[in-house]
């Protein structure tokens, strides 16, 4: 009997909860990258985040839950529309699996062993995810410019590892769209 009052008033407190499962930054604490001068139709900067910036921004440490977070910057230099969609490539060509902010979340919610929490705090979490993410493809209108996270699955167990805290095994990252393309470095690329 005490065991079944015990689980209620876990339950309730549960259900009472309606802050977020991890303390994410509503905006970006990482500066954007900036843009180059050069004269190009589509300009992109991006940078990956280190570990310390994933602690800071999402309260996780995403790398480790084996997730990949790019800081982008775009802008459409043109008079028309540009499509976009974009690409991260490893060292190997091998492309790696684009995540929404929802598989982003799970995977971290997984790798922490998140089992047990309240629907509210889920979904306040889950919107603090989108509110940050750029989505990886869509129409970047003429003179636009966006900034976002894209969140990728890592393809490599190093990610899941103590080794993600060295960053060799994100060495070699490339990402693409609209025709630009840029070489990723954790932490140090603007």
């Amino acid at each position: 009997m005490k065991w079944l009052i015990g689980f209620c008033a876990v339950l309730m407190l549960f259900s009472g909860c309606s802050g977020q499962l991890y303390r994410v930054a509503p905006t970006p604490k990482v500066a954007a990258p900036v843009l180059p001068n050069e004269a190009k139709d589509v300009a992109l900067a991006a940078r990956l985040l280190t570990s310390d910036e994933l602690l800071e921004q999402f309260d996780a440490n995403l790398l480790l839950a084996g997730v990949v977070v790019v800081d982008v910057r775009i802008a459409n230099r043109t008079a028309a529309a540009q499509p976009v969609a974009f690409a991260l490539q490893d060292a190997t060509g091998a492309l790696l699996k684009p995540l929404s902010p929802k598989q982003a979340l799970q995977r971290v919610m997984k790798f922490y062993g998140n089992l047990l929490f309240a629907q509210a705090a889920y979904a306040n979490t889950l919107a603090q995810y989108e509110g940050l993410a750029c989505l990886t493809t869509f129409s970047l209108e003429p003179q636009a410019e966006r900034r976002g996270f894209l969140y990728f699955a890592a393809t490599t167990n190093a990610a899941k590892t103590n080794e993600a805290k060295d960053d060799t095994n994100l060495r070699g990252l490339r990402l693409t769209a609209a025709g630009a393309s840029i070489d990723l470095t954790q932490g140090n690329l603007n």
